[in-house]
């Protein structure tokens, strides 16, 4: 599009007839005439230039030329200088360039960030551009302390136990583990860790990321941090999960496979009160893959939202 409006520029510049002249846009020299034998004109650039500033002197020749052949050639405006016309027109040509461009702008859809909705967002402690694998939107990084996201997909961020709100920390040791089992049919939306407009997904939804016939998984190091990427085989988004390790509640708490498995809960019960299921991915001597199943409420695993 560019192209074409520099070649409108050059066929109209060799219509023209005026003296010598340089306009200039910002530092690039964008029109310089030349008066050879009463009819050539040329037309130079310096710099690249944008679409706006092609079309700016496009119009900008075109009212000149109008000024200059019915105004002053028909009406009789002697009194308008070359330097007065060229004022006339510049001031003419961005009025109407701006219109122009600001119209269109009107038009253009919303920039989405979000790798498959959600709008013009970016990530804050509450907020999440979130990806759509698989038809569910994942938050693009865990849960930490409650109601905020972790820093960055590859941040553990912290741990919980199923349908309770204490956060428990991803490092070190912690002291007074709580062995009582949580009591619950689902995880209670007063108890979800989520930041606002998210919750902890179901097993289902679990279920579906891990559908290897829509989605594949792999065992990966981002940024310095081991992990597993789940990718949508339809649109190419993805969604890394770090292998955080859990604290398990046979041994109080103990911090047990950080860097060589994942495990998040999901919101949906066992086949009794004592087990939930959550997702499970890991690469070590026992395997290198990833599956939904369930084990103790008591352990204290990640948290990887899904937008409600």
């Amino acid at each position: 599009m560019i192209r074409i409006g520099k070649i409108a520029i050059a066929v109209l510049f060799l219509e023209c007839q005026f003296p010598q002249q340089t306009i200039k846009i910002g530092n690039k020299l964008v029109i310089r005439r030349v008066q050879r034998r009463g009819t050539t004109c040329r037309f130079y650039k310096r710099g690249n230039l944008t679409f706006e500033q092609v079309v700016s002197t496009l119009f900008f020749c075109l009212f000149e030329k109008l000024i200059t052949k019915y105004f002053i050639h028909f009406l009789n405006f002697n009194f308008m200088t070359t330097k007065t016309i060229t004022k006339i027109c510049l001031l003419a040509a961005l009025g109407l360039a701006s219109a122009v461009f600001t119209s269109c702008k009107d038009d253009e859809p919303t920039p989405n960030n979000s790798n498959g909705g959600g709008g013009n967002q970016t990530n804050t402690p509450t907020t999440d551009v979130g990806v759509v694998i698989n038809g569910v939107k994942w938050a693009t990084r865990n849960v930490d302390d409650f109601g905020t996201f972790a820093a960055t997909p590859e941040s553990s961020g912290m741990f919980y136990q199923w349908n309770r709100p204490k956060a428990w920390a991803a490092t070190g040791t912690v002291t007074d583990w709580d062995s009582d089992i949580p009591t619950g049919t689902t995880w209670g939306k007063a108890n979800d860790p989520s930041p606002k407009g998210w919750r902890v997904p179901t097993k289902a939804e679990m279920d579906k990321l891990c559908d290897e016939t829509k989605v594949s998984n792999e065992w990966t190091t981002q940024n310095g941090v081991k992990g597993r990427k789940f990718t949508d085989k339809s649109t190419g988004a993805s969604v890394f999960l770090p292998a955080a390790g859990l604290r398990s509640p046979y041994y109080k708490g103990t911090l047990y496979s950080a860097g060589t498995s994942g495990y998040y809960w999901s919101s949906t019960r066992g086949s009794t009160d004592y087990y939930a299921y959550f997702l499970k991915f890991h690469k070590d001597a026992e395997g290198d893959d990833a599956f939904v199943g369930y084990d103790s409420r008591t352990n204290g695993l990640s948290v990887r939202s899904v937008a409600e």
